[in-house]
């Protein structure tokens, strides 16, 4: 059995060779809508608002990657959510369908089933209220761009879950292939960066702050992290350093990135050692402590300001 690799506390890979067992049949609803197909157990008008959100990700998204030179695929079928009222109905759900206890999160998306799974947000109040349509209109393709702000974690954590599953569905990502987490965190992190009024400026404060307390991950050592740190707090450091990281990756060397986006997507799925994904980044980029010194500049012009 090949080990499960869990690449963030929102992004679950699982390899395994034996198959789950079925979720447990509870009375669900179905909506679909142009790119998208929401399980729920919820009221259709409370889901139609998720549905909004997600066809919006859906067209953000490809308007951030295509504007920054990236080619992207059409996803060959609708991309499935499952949404539960409940925290029980969601971790029923991870342990049949993933064979994992995910009792602590509220959100992840899963490479192995290639779908997202939330509890259910609170009341997405940054939503206007006349934004919110019916399922027929969101059936029907009918989309209003949110307006978000810092206050926003449902949306953020909805569009967080986006990123990973569209960055897996229109080839900047590969299913089952093993991603550093400044690379997968990276992309979906700047992808909420992109929004309007998003809290981008935090954890750019936090990365700063990490500078000039020398407390940032050594370069050498951060390019090859697969998982996140059970602490709290060193998550949020790691989070903060990937979002920065590739923003730094995507401006100063972007053809560079690309490159190591299309070399990695051709690799074989599975698990590779921290040399290989060191090697991987040597590759595409050069040595490290050449790209250190480019970040090291870089970190000190956003720390100036």
């Amino acid at each position: 059995m090949m080990k499960l690799y869990a690449i963030a506390v929102c992004l679950i890979f699982s390899c395994q060779l034996y198959a789950a067992p079925a979720a447990k049949n509870l009375s669900r609803s179905t909506l679909e809508t142009a790119h998208y197909k929401i399980v729920h157990d919820t009221d259709n008008s409370e889901v139609a608002e998720i549905a909004n959100l997600l066809e919006f990700a859906y067209s953000h998204f490809n308007n951030v990657f295509t504007r920054n030179g990236f080619e992207l695929l059409i996803p060959s079928e609708k991309l499935t959510w499952y949404c539960f009222t409940d925290s029980q109905s969601f971790s029923d759900h991870a342990l049949a369908a993933d064979g994992m206890n995910l009792y602590w999160l509220t959100s992840y998306y899963s490479a192995k089933t290639n779908s997202v799974c939330i509890v259910k947000p609170g009341n997405l109040q940054n939503w206007k209220k006349d934004n919110t349509v019916s399922p027929e209109s969101a059936v029907a393709g009918v989309y209003i761009m949110p307006s978000v702000d810092s206050s926003g974690n449902e949306l953020t954590m909805i569009l967080h879950e986006a990123a990973h599953q569209l960055a897996f569905n229109t080839g900047l990502q590969k299913q089952k292939v093993m991603y550093p987490v400044w690379f997968s965190e990276g992309l979906a992190v700047n992808f909420e960066n992109s929004m309007p009024n998003s809290v981008a400026h935090i954890r750019l404060q936090r990365v700063c702050r990490m500078y000039n307390e020398n407390r940032l991950l050594p370069l050498n050592e951060f390019i090859s992290i697969t998982r996140m740190p059970e602490n709290s707090s060193a998550r949020k450091d790691i989070y903060a350093q990937s979002s920065i990281f590739f923003k730094f990756l995507s401006e100063r060397h972007p053809d560079s990135l690309r490159n190591y986006m299309s070399a990695v997507y051709k690799l074989r799925p599975g698990w590779r050692s921290p040399a290989a994904l060191h090697t991987e980044f040597i590759s595409a980029f050069g040595p490290v402590a050449q790209i250190n010194l480019s970040w090291q500049n870089y970190l000190y012009e956003i720390s100036s300001r």
